[in-house]
């Protein structure tokens, strides 16, 4: 589910998503929270967030929801199984593409 409601210009945020999420496809990132691509890369490029996306990016990953928004603090207050499942299938998929194997 998808929310219009962004918050305005948070100085720094996609930077911040693009720490979490940089070893990650947005695509993937945005079909876990519910959302499409186009919108999570558009929060990326104009520094805003839907309150919807905070919401899951902080429970489904173990985000910090201070860190998120004003870079305070740390990423994680400990990060959730599913980011490490995505991260590790992830991993391994590129590493099977560059030694030419099926994934």
């Amino acid at each position: 589910m998808e929310n219009a409601k962004a918050l305005p210009n948070i100085p720094g945020i996609s930077q911040r998503l693009e720490e979490l999420f940089a070893d990650v496809p947005y695509g993937i990132v945005a079909q876990s929270i519910g959302m499409s691509r186009r919108r999570f890369e558009n929060y990326i490029l104009t520094d805003t967030i839907g309150i919807y996306a905070l919401k899951e990016i902080c429970l489904k990953f173990g985000v910090s929801a201070d860190w998120l928004l004003f870079g305070e603090g740390q990423p994680f207050e400990k990060e959730s199984h599913e980011l490490k499942a995505i991260r590790r299938k992830w991993t391994q998929r590129t590493r099977a593409r560059r030694e030419g194997r099926k994934c």
